[in-house]
């Protein structure tokens, strides 16, 4: 339910910033066009481009085709009319017929200017009639198309291209057969204005309102998604996670979206570089919605491996598998980027080439940062400790809480995060306190000097039987020595070991031998001693 109340917070976020890029485009006046370009550059690409373009002549092809295309912009079709070789034609039906022609070529073609000659004299090797070149072809049949060319013809104020008679001929009937033609003959010029992307201003309106349908039908079948996983689940003994169909609504609810908006963009029309447009934000988002999906799966996948029969054999698995999880979400979301990035028409290729020539310097800015995944990946295979594993580092102890990608944070005594970096944790030495298998009691009992040897022995052999039929011990036999004849004590060091279940039952325990201890020497007539010394006083001779 969490990733689909997102996934909605989404959804609106992106229709609200969509419905104000829609009132911007309302508010900006027709897009004014320099008459040596079509429109501004989008952005540094192609901006490069246009800066890199080759020179183009004033008479050719795609100068001429600019210039109409530019007063087509516009809406000044009488001058647009002067590039239509219409001579018996009336200025008002030249007009008209210039209109319909942009309308057919926005529709049919698309403005690949850059495929036009910048020459004089055309293409010349294109296998057309000398000062002919064409600019594209309107499909008018299955199988069937008729091309739109355009001519040079020369006047006295300079020459120009001019679409062909034959071209112009076909124009009324290429408009009848026109997709949206209603919208464009009755809907107000205010929204029949091109906007940015070459997007009318009505496009824009209806642009946020068909994809809030595709994403209300997406949402039907994320819910169908989700009743059936779910129903899946509960029959299915090995899948344990009953949250995979709720985290499965989000992603299957934007990719169902997402190619719904591919087909339904047929009902409105959109010209051909609009329709380029917006069929890269589709496949962006196409893309972004098919990675987050792989993005869930690797979490659930996680989660799966976790509670496999193979992890609870594998202890290493309860790091292993977490740090898998998070290696594969960077590789994933760098992948996602990328594509992302590809599918709105950027250079990956180049922006991959760049990256490879700055690698190098982001290596020697990052060497701590690749010590530290090193270290992470070290500290992975060896598996010197495991979460939840009680640790002793140099002067600090504590439980082990998580081992990220960069550092491994412990939790200790006082309650407090220490975070230290993988790198250096790897080169450390660690005390792993939670992997012993056994737990050693070990006490040194001073008994007074003047306990006669047979209760020392008394005491000795109480304790060992003790010990060793003690219902934990575990282990060798239970170590119990006289040490050492001290200045003021006879020191006795005993040591056993026993099994515990923690540290906190080991403590208990421990206080429980060490009082059954006591309860030995008093019982064997003798006492522990004091720290003492006895100073004797000799007089000198003839002293006083």
């Amino acid at each position: 339910m969490n990733g689909g109340r997102a996934f909605q917070r989404l959804g609106v976020t992106a229709l609200t910033l969509t419905l104000a890029a829609s009132q911007t485009a309302l508010a900006q006046p027709a897009v004014p066009v320099a008459p040596t370009a079509v429109t501004a550059p989008a952005n540094a690409r192609e901006a490069h481009a246009t800066e890199t373009s080759p020179r183009i002549a004033p008479d050719s092809p795609r100068a001429s085709v600019q210039r109409f295309h530019e007063l087509a912009l516009q809406g000044r079709w009488v001058d647009a009319a002067r590039y239509l070789d219409a001579p018996a034609t009336a200025p008002a039906e030249a007009a008209t017929l210039a209109r319909e022609l942009s309308e057919v070529i926005d529709l049919h073609v698309g403005w690949d200017l850059d495929a036009l000659s910048v020459e004089s004299t055309g293409n010349v090797e294109d296998g057309l009639p000398p000062r002919v070149d064409e600019v594209g072809e309107v499909a008018v049949g299955r199988g069937t198309y008729s091309a739109i060319r355009v001519q040079r013809r020369e006047f006295p104020e300079g020459a120009r291209w001019m679409f062909t008679r034959a071209t112009v001929a076909h124009v009324d009937e290429w408009y009848e057969h026109l997709e949206g033609r209603w919208a464009r003959e009755h809907l107000p010029p205010s929204l029949n204005a091109r906007g940015p992307h070459d997007l009318r201003r009505w496009q824009w309106i209806a642009l946020p309102l068909l994809a809030l349908a595709t994403w209300l039908l997406g949402r039907l079948v994320g819910g169908a998604v989700r009743a059936m996983v779910n129903r899946v689940v509960g029959r299915v003994a090995v899948v344990r996670d009953a949250t995979v169909g709720d985290r499965a609504v989000g992603p299957v609810t934007l990719v169902t979206a997402a190619l719904l908006f591919g087909p339904a963009l047929d009902v409105l029309s959109l010209s051909r570089d609009g329709e380029d447009f917006v069929m890269a934000g589709q496949r962006a988002v196409l893309s972004a919605a098919l990675f987050w999906s792989l993005w869930r799966a690797v979490e659930l996948f996680g989660r799966a491996a976790s509670d496999t029969q193979w992890a609870r054999e594998h202890p290493a698995s309860v790091t292993l598998v977490p740090l898998g999880v998070k290696v594969a979400r960077v590789v994933v979301g760098a992948v996602s980027i990328v594509a992302v990035l590809s599918a709105l028409g950027y250079p990956v290729a180049s922006l991959l080439a760049g990256l490879g020539i700055g690698g190098l310097a982001l290596a020697l800015a990052a060497q701590k940062t690749g010590e530290h995944l090193f270290g992470t990946v070290a500290i992975g295979f060896d598996q010197p400790f495991r979460v939840g594993d009680w640790i002793k580092v140099d002067d600090q102890e504590g439980t082990v809480e998580a081992v990220g990608l960069r550092s491994t944070r412990i939790r200790t005594l006082d309650r407090t995060v220490i975070s230290i970096p993988n790198g250096k944790l790897a080169d450390m030495r660690t005390e792993t306190v939670s992997a012993r298998d056994r737990y050693r009691v070990h006490a040194m009992l001073a008994l007074e000097q003047t306990t006669a040897p047979e209760a020392v022995r008394a005491v000795l052999d109480a304790i060992r039987d003790e010990l060793s039929k003690h219902p934990r011990a575990a282990g060798p036999a239970p170590w119990v020595f006289l040490r050492r004849i001290g200045e003021s004590s006879l020191d006795v060091e005993v040591s056993a070991w026993f099994e515990a279940q923690g540290y906190e039952d080991f403590i208990a325990l421990r206080s429980e031998v060490l009082l059954r201890l006591l309860d030995l020497v008093a019982g064997a007539g003798a006492r522990l001693a004091f720290p003492t010394r006895t100073v004797h006083l000799a007089r000198p001779p003839g002293g006083a």
